[in-house]
């Protein structure tokens, strides 16, 4: 493309130099005196115009560049079902959380969650019935996760993680609480049946001695564990957290 232009550009300055220098008449010679000036010429203005050109050309390039780079890392990251962030976003966004947060010595909190029975809703109503029920879990998590200190993504299947900062444990049990009681009473309705959906969460409080976020998470999924030999629709603490 940038090759055309050039081409164009040189082409155009090329006649309009000969028409000016020399005139229209078909039968006109050139002279020596004119080939000189023509020449003279295109090495003024070729200069001049064609690298303006190709400087803006190039910007457009870069710039359409830069976005396609942001829309495909924004596509890597994240869950086409709910829109949140998938396990590749979420391990990488909260691993910087994490390691800024051990800097400032701020308390992190990680939850894992997912939903009970999820596959008697499949069994009983079809998988469009459990990727809305999904859907509407994710929506109630996005709202009520407070923003600038908490995330959250979908781990897969039915499950989904959240990392909080500046949360003490009773604060993020008492978080944990307020999303699980809010799916617990807010409807869900698919097809013109009413169903009711509930959670089980599990939390861990995590500390500044080097681990990763997978290990955090582990101590949160074992305590989502106990949730459910409890009876399910209930929060539980990691004791190791």
């Amino acid at each position: 493309m940038i090759t055309a232009i050039c081409i164009v550009a040189s082409v155009s300055l090329t006649l309009s130099l000969y028409v000016l220098i020399v005139g229209t008449d078909p039968g006109m010679t050139l002279a020596a005196s004119d080939v000189l000036m023509i020449l003279l010429g295109i090495s003024i203005c070729v200069p001049a115009v064609i690298p303006p050109v190709m400087s803006y050309r190039m910007t457009r390039l870069l710039r359409d560049l830069t976005v396609a780079q942001e829309r495909l890392k924004h596509l890597a990251q994240t869950d086409q079902l709910t829109g949140m962030l998938n396990r590749r976003g979420f391990d990488e966004q909260a691993a910087a959380l994490l390691a800024s947060a051990r800097v400032d010595a701020t308390p992190i909190a990680a939850m894992m969650t997912d939903v009970d029975s999820f596959k008697s809703i499949n069994d009983e109503h079809g998988h469009d019935c459990g990727d809305a029920a999904l859907r509407h879990v994710a929506a109630i998590i996005n709202d009520m996760a407070p923003s600038g200190h908490a995330m959250a993504g979908r781990q897969g299947g039915d499950e989904f993680a959240l990392l909080a900062s500046g949360l003490s444990q009773g604060e993020a049990v008492a978080m944990a609480e307020s999303i699980r009681a809010r799916v617990a009473r807010t409807p869900f309705e698919f097809e013109g049946v009413d169903m009711s959906i509930t959670i089980s969460f599990g939390v861990a409080l995590a500390t500044h001695d080097g681990g990763a976020v997978r290990a955090y998470m582990r101590l949160a999924d074992s305590a989502l564990l106990e949730s459910k030999r409890q009876g399910r629709n209930r929060v539980s603490v990691s004791i190791g957290s």
